[in-house]
């Protein structure tokens, strides 16, 4: 266990390795009801991502003949962090965050690497693109890492 040295508040921001927070999430928020989300906390074959062909006709959530929710966890927060550095819809965020979330500028290089690679055979027309699933690449943070295993998980 790393040892915890605290530093006054006005202590010069040089002294300052890192910053950590405890982000405390609220219970029972839940995603809006959607067909790419399981009836159960579990990944089930239901939550693989859709096709133009799965989608035709289609216009809202509701016109599936499945759909579900469940609370959200820090894994759901885990992965939204890690998505605003896909190369595929620019963020505003990613830039300002990648400057204080530690590892996250070289995590987005690397996802932009490892997407390039997906995307060799697909032509650069084609809207319907290989899956990126960002829960395979942690963000690397020296000798950490930001997982999915989380503690409110």
């Amino acid at each position: 266990m790393p040892t915890v040295i605290s530093l006054p508040d006005d202590a010069a921001p040089e002294r300052i390795a890192e910053a950590v927070y405890d982000i405390h999430i609220k219970a029972g928020i839940l995603f809006a009801p959607h067909r790419r989300l399981p009836r159960m906390n579990r990944v089930t074959t239901s939550t693989i991502p859709a096709r133009a062909k799965d989608t035709a006709g289609k216009r809202t959530p509701f016109d599936f003949p499945q759909s579900g929710t469940r609370e959200l966890t820090a894994s759901d927060y885990v992965y939204a962090i890690r998505r605003l550095a896909t190369t595929r819809i620019k963020s505003p965020s990613f830039s300002p965050l990648s400057e204080h979330i530690l590892g996250l500028k070289a995590y987005g290089e690397r996802i932009a690497a490892i997407d390039k690679e997906l995307r060799k055979t697909v032509a650069p027309t084609d809207r319907d693109l290989p899956f990126l699933d960002f829960r395979q690449y942690d963000i690397p943070v020296r000798r950490r890492s930001i997982s999915t295993r989380c503690g409110s998980d």
